[in-house]
Parts: C-alpha cells; sequence; structure tokens
C-alpha cells in the first residue's frame, strides 16, 4: 500500500519532477554563476564599482529581481550603511521549481541579516507595480536583473529614467537576451557601458 501511494504521489508531481530534474542536469554542466542566480566574477566587480560610485548620491538602491538575495547581499554591503536597499520580486520564477511560497520564505530567511541591519526593505511585488507606486526620492542606483524581455526591460528603464536614478544598470547582456540588448541601446544608444555581462547608464 505504501508502495502504491509513493507511485501516486510522484506521478501527481510528475511535472514539478521533470522541471527539477532538468534543472538539475542544466546546473551539472555549468559553473556559471548566473545559472544559480549570481552574478558571474567580473560582472559583481562591475556591480561593486557602480555601488561605490552611487553612495555618493542620497537616495536609495533598488534591485528589481531579489531571486535568493545573492545580489542584494552584494549591494547591502557595498552601500552606505544610511542608505536604504529596497529589493523587489513577485517570486514568478527562479531555478528550482519550488512553489511561490517556499520561494519567498527561502528568500526572506536568507537576507534575514541584512533586514535585521543594513536597512534593507523586501518588496513583494511585480516591476511594473513597485514603481507606479514609488514615492521616494531619485534613486542612487536601479539595478535591474528581473523579466529579460524587451518590453519589460523598456517599461523598466523608463521608470528609472523617470525617476531620475542616478545610474541604471542591469545583468545579463549577452546573446541569448537579444530583446534586452535592444531595449538597453534604444533606451540609452552610446551612453551604455558593457563589462562582461552586466550593463550601466546614467539616467537622471
Amino acid at each position: 500500500m505504501r508502495y502504491l501511494d509513493n507511485a501516486l504521489d510522484l506521478y501527481k508531481h510528475r511535472t514539478a519532477i521533470r522541471a527539477l530534474a532538468e534543472n538539475h542536469l542544466t546546473f551539472s554542466q555549468t559553473m556559471d554563476a548566473s545559472v544559480w542566480g549570481s552574478l558571474p566574477a567580473r560582472s559583481r566587480t562591475e556591480l561593486t564599482r557602480l555601488a561605490t560610485v552611487a553612495r555618493q548620491f542620497p537616495g536609495p538602491f533598488i534591485e528589481i529581481g531579489t531571486q535568493f538575495g545573492f545580489t542584494t547581499q552584494l549591494l547591502a554591503e557595498t552601500k552606505r550603511s544610511d542608505q536604504e536597499l529596497i529589493t523587489v520580486d513577485n517570486y514568478s520564477w527562479h531555478p528550482f521549481s519550488l512553489p511561490p511560497d517556499h520561494h519567498r520564505t527561502f528568500t526572506h530567511s536568507a537576507l534575514h541579516y541584512c533586514k535585521k541591519h543594513t536597512a534593507l526593505t523586501i518588496v513583494d511585488a511585480d516591476s511594473n507595480e513597485f514603481f507606479e507606486n514609488y514615492r521616494g526620492v531619485a534613486p542612487a542606483l536601479v539595478f535591474l536583473d528581473g523579466a529579460h524581455s524587451y518590453d519589460a526591460v523598456v517599461r523598466e528603464i523608463r521608470h528609472a529614467k523617470r525617476l531620475r536614478a542616478a545610474i541604471v544598470c542591469g545583468d545579463e547582456y549577452n546573446e541569448s537576451f537579444p530583446g534586452l540588448k535592444e531595449a538597453v541601446h534604444e533606451e540609452f544608444g552610446d551612453g551604455v557601458t558593457v563589462e562582461h555581462s552586466l550593463w550601466s547608464a546614467t539616467a537622471g
């Protein structure tokens, strides 16, 4: 009877199991940190440089796309201690096929220290909802690493411009995301700097 129950559970969750197995194969075949929800070393170095520059501006750092909080922790470590860091995610996607509630719980747990000690605010929303309701001062830095489609990136960049962010930047600037590259160049033209997979521009 127990064997039958186990078999039924496997069948019931077959879609999630298949996705998890496929993701495991992807991870086992690459050491690219971006696949795991982090940044490659050169991109991390460039984001650290940009965040260090952004310390001079009075506004907050805004991160779109928290995922597991790896880059959130880098920004929390680099910003001024009195500078607010806002990270935004609706927990609709990540590479491990966890349900959104589990993803949310994991990320909040991973960022527990930052929430208590680094002026971090975690916002549960999609980027458009967040930007339309934001009423704070001009951001010092906006880091875009959520959706990578052309439409999403254009929309988020325009929100950052409207808010007069001092620095706008994002990851995954590569051939895997042609829509992202098109959006960045359409909005910033020759004003874009690219280091490895991390792009940046001045919007304010």
